[in-house]
Parts: structure tokens; C-alpha cells; sequence
């Protein structure tokens, strides 16, 4: 049987600059800008449209799904009406920001 003598020796230390001579120079991103360039009026009514519009579209799938798989037509179709209208809602406050 053979024995490696590298076994008795302790093992050699990394070196830490052999690590960045192993891979290419990768550029790093340009920052972005900070969040709070946008006015506080635009990130108030993006954020009040991002919710609305969240529910909306919770409200008018869960109503379609109750009148499609229940057949609950008067809760299904609540829920329905609330989505459409809270989802005409949210696209009367973006356009009234964008013209007004």
C-alpha cells in the first residue's frame, strides 16, 4: 500500500488573490435612482391604483368563479360588479393624473 506524504503535511492556506485572478473583470450595474425622485403626488396615486386594481381583479375572478362553479348568481355577480367598477375606478384616477 502506498502512502501519500502530502497526508502528514498541513494543508497549504488559500490565497486569497489566486481567487481573483481565476475569473474575468465583471463591470458592475450602474446605481439606480433613488425611489424618491418621483413626486409624492405620482407615488401616491401609483400606489393607490396598484391596490385597486389588486382587488378588482380578486373581486371580479372570485365572482366569476361563484356563479361558474356555485351557480350563486347574486354573489358572484356582486362580486363581479365590485371588480369592474373598482377597476373603472382605478383607470379614472390614472387617466384623470395623466391629463390632469
Amino acid at each position: 500500500m502506498v502512502f501519500d506524504e502530502r497526508a502528514d503535511e498541513e494543508p497549504e492556506e488559500p490565497d486569497p488573490e489566486a481567487d481573483l485572478e481565476l475569473g474575468p473583470d465583471i463591470p458592475t450595474p450602474p446605481e439606480a435612482p433613488p425611489a424618491s425622485e418621483a413626486s409624492e403626488e405620482l407615488q401616491k396615486m401609483f400606489w393607490s391604483v396598484v391596490v385597486l386594481l389588486n382587488m378588482a381583479i380578486l373581486a371580479a375572478s372570485l365572482g366569476v368563479m361563484y356563479i361558474v362553479f356555485r351557480g350563486r348568481l347574486q354573489l358572484g355577480g356582486g362580486l363581479l360588479l365590485v371588480g369592474l367598477l373598482g377597476g373603472a375606478h382605478a383607470y379614472r384616477i390614472y387617466r384623470r393624473y395623466e391629463y390632469g
